[in-house]
């Protein structure tokens, strides 16, 4: 693990955020920038709130839900080993198959 790697680690624990430059490129960044502000519309056209109070205590924060479904840019960054190791980092890697399998349970007919 590089010293960048571990103090970003530590910045996410500490602040609950971090930006890992080699996730994206230039174009990628742009594209999904791009997306999220798309998604926030749809999201918004269909009704759904994109700020949630109760939430976020900064009124500029935008939350969309469901992203993966809308670009495979988006589910690269899911799945890329940098972040995986991030989120392993803050969830432990048991959190992580627990929230999966979650999330795709179903209640019997």
């Amino acid at each position: 693990m590089t010293s960048y790697m571990i103090k970003a680690k530590a910045h996410l624990k500490e602040q609950c955020w971090v930006k890992i430059p080699s996730i994206l490129t230039k174009d990628d960044d742009a594209q999904t920038r791009d997306l999220l502000w798309k998604a926030k519309e749809t999201s918004e056209a269909s009704g759904e709130e994109t700020f949630q109070p109760i939430l976020d205590h900064n009124p500029l924060n935008v939350r969309v839900f469901y992203l993966p479904e809308l670009d495979k840019v988006l589910r690269g960054m899911l799945t890329h080993h940098q972040c995986m190791e991030m989120t392993k980092s803050v969830l432990g890697s048991r959190s992580i198959a627990l929230r999966s399998h979650q999330s795709i349970v179903l209640s019997e007919p």
